[in-house]
């Protein structure tokens, strides 16, 4: 029977050493060494750390990191050491975290690097939420067939309304919140993130038009995300022309956008239900670094 109890001081600080070393070589080794914000949000709000320990000793062998955070009970690391593997460990520690859930937020989520096929397995078969991707790109070109030209103020309070509405959509259609919750959550957001609307530093907008329709599609990016990678916010394509190309026209554009700034990598999260975009950004060479899933 495997024991799990609070982690010691000095246990705190090796696992954290050890999770901070790990997630720095998985991302470090797609070019993007601060994609993750697991090690921070630990840091600024640790939540509880478990130890499974052997059996007739109390020598630690793995961990179970666990926090009551946005409406859940948040899974940031579960890991056993390699010589420990394939003894009821991992699976113990499922178990004690949907105990744990029960007791704090019933919903249970973990977090998985996907490197970690240990990890992963454990969390396959809960639905999938979210999950962050990220490119390194080759002297990315503009696309052809469109012109690509920054937002103006005139659009943008209608390109505002459209991605409250749709982030909410995705929020609530990805099952993390129900859509009254996404919609408050989704204007909180907006309005902190974009306070001085387009002269908001640090982001730029970009429209796609064709000699027949303006705006066909637009994306919206941030550069100050991190020192070696922009980040898209938001890719959309109007409703009526989709199928035609335009949402990898403006990834494109996003790519040029981003090595515009100095950057050698874009990111992005993908909601787990939009099987279209997952779909498009696996075919422009997008790699899974990071998913979300949860009960």
């Amino acid at each position: 029977m495997v024991t799990i109890r609070l982690a010691t001081p000095d246990e705190n600080q090796r696992w954290f050493a050890e999770f901070s070393q790990r997630l720095d070589d998985w991302y470090g080794g797609l070019g993007a060494a601060t994609l993750s914000r697991r090690v921070k949000g630990w840091a600024d709000d640790p939540g509880e750390l478990h130890a499974m320990v052997e059996p007739g000793s109390d020598r630690a062998v793995g961990f179970l990191a666990i926090a009551a955070r946005e409406g859940m009970s948040l899974v940031t690391d579960i890991w056993v050491e390699p010589a420990a593997r394939g003894r009821g460990y991992g699976r113990a520690a499922r178990r004690f975290a949907e105990e744990w859930a029960a007791q704090h937020e019933p919903r249970l989520g973990i977090v998985v690097s996907t490197d970690d096929a240990a990890a992963a397995v454990l969390a396959a078969d809960l639905p999938l939420r979210v999950q962050k991707m990220v490119k390194r790109l080759e002297s990315p070109a503009l696309p052809t067939g469109v012109t690509v030209r920054p937002m103006v103020d005139a659009e943008y309070d209608a390109w505002l309304a459209n991605e409250i509405e749709g982030y909410a959509a995705d929020v609530s259609g990805s099952g993390l919140l129900s859509l009254t919750e996404a919609r408050e959550m989704s204007v909180k957001a907006y309005g902190e993130m974009v306070p001085e609307r387009l002269a908001t530093p640090g982001y730029t907008w970009w429209c796609l038009d064709t000699d027949t329709d303006r705006t066909v599609a637009a994306i919206w990016i941030k550069h100050t995300f991190a020192p070696t990678m922009s980040y898209v916010y938001s890719v959309e394509t109007r409703p009526e022309l989709r199928g035609r190309g335009y949402g990898r026209a403006a990834m494109l554009a996003g790519e040029w956008a981003t090595a515009q700034a100095g950057h050698g990598h874009l990111g992005l999260n993908v909601f787990g239900h939009n099987t279209v975009a997952i779909r498009l950004y696996d075919s422009l060479g997008y790699v899974v670094a990071e998913q979300l899933r949860s009960t």
